[in-house]
Parts: C-alpha cells; sequence; structure tokens
C-alpha cells in the first residue's frame, strides 16, 4: 500500500527553500558538492567540485572516486544539489557520498524527476579565446524509488516533488529527498 504523502506530487517552491534552511542549520562538519549560484550554502562547510576554478572550491576532485582525497567518515552532512545527473556514473558518487559521510549523517539530494535536457559550457574568465574549458553533460532522470535503491546504506527521512516558480511548465519537476547513514 502507498503511503497517501507520497501522492503529493507538486509543492510550492517556498517549502523547498523552508525545509532546505531547516537542514542547513544542523551543526556538524558540512560537504558542498559544486556551487549553487556561485555560492557557498554555508560559510563553513568545504566545496567539491570536479571543474570549478572558482576560488570557493577547496576540493577539487572527482566526486566518483574520492579515495586519497575525502577521508571515510568524515562529513555529518552532504548538500549535494543538481549534480548527480551529470554524472556518467552517478551510482559511483553516491557510493563515494556514503562512504564519506559519518553514521548518523545525512545527505540532502536534488535531482530531476521530469526536467528539461540541460548542459552547461564553462568558459573562464581567464580564456581570451573563449575556448570552452568543460562542458557539463546531462545523462539522468530519477524517481524517489530509483534514489532510495541508490542510496542502499541510508534511510530516507523525507522527500518531495517540486516544480520551481519560474518553470516554464508545470511539468518540469525536480526531488528533493533527505536521507541519513545508517
Amino acid at each position: 500500500m502507498i503511503d497517501p504523502k507520497w501522492l503529493v506530487f507538486k509543492i510550492d517552491n517556498s517549502l523547498r527553500l523552508k525545509k532546505m534552511a531547516d537542514y542547513l542549520s544542523v551543526d556538524g562538519k558540512w560537504l558542498q558538492i559544486s556551487l549553487a549560484n556561485d555560492a557557498k550554502m554555508r560559510e563553513d562547510a568545504d566545496v567539491l567540485d570536479l571543474n570549478d576554478k572558482h576560488p570557493l572550491v577547496n576540493i577539487r576532485a572527482d566526486l566518483t572516486n574520492l579515495k586519497g582525497v575525502v577521508k571515510s567518515n568524515t562529513y555529518d552532512c552532504i548538500l549535494c544539489n543538481a549534480v548527480l545527473e551529470h554524472c556518467k556514473q552517478p551510482w559511483k558518487a553516491v557510493s563515494e557520498l556514503q562512504r564519506i559521510l559519518k553514521k548518523g549523517g545525512s545527505i540532502w539530494v536534488e535531482v530531476p524527476y521530469t526536467w528539461p535536457y540541460h548542459i552547461t559550457a564553462y568558459i573562464s574568465k581567464e580564456n581570451s579565446q573563449q575556448d570552452i574549458d568543460f562542458i557539463e553533460h546531462d545523462y539522468w532522470r530519477w524517481t524517489h524509488d530509483g534514489l532510495k535503491v541508490m542510496f542502499d546504506k541510508c534511510d530516507c527521512d523525507d522527500f518531495f516533488y517540486t516544480s520551481p516558480a519560474d518553470a516554464q511548465s508545470s511539468d518540469y519537476m525536480g526531488l528533493c529527498m533527505k536521507l541519513t547513514k545508517r
């Protein structure tokens, strides 16, 4: 039997922001995967990114292979927003996220559910020729069941589908999920 609370597919984006703010108020050692709008979500967070030359990024590494870069059981909280769809092998990234998360620690994940195909080409400011430094491809979409299968060492505490207020169509939906490592 499906719990009726899982049937609510679209919510006001302000609820997403409130839940994220509540999550971000949790104490502990933090890791933010990628920069959101060139900003740290928490001043005390480490920021991991593979190709970002931004000065706020203090861990430049491949999320699918952090061995030798980040020790196991390092972080209390991880924020992974709009990243997994850009990983060729997201199951490897999820495995690494679970490895570096402390027992009892939590992960906030946001991924596309029904979202348009999107790639981003990065050109550094120092690049006078405007050559592309890096292309962020778009590979995957998820349901809450699919994410729960991937995060096999975590319990799902909360999840909901959201549609941003500025979306061109109400069919553009993302999936937010909070998980805790067993």
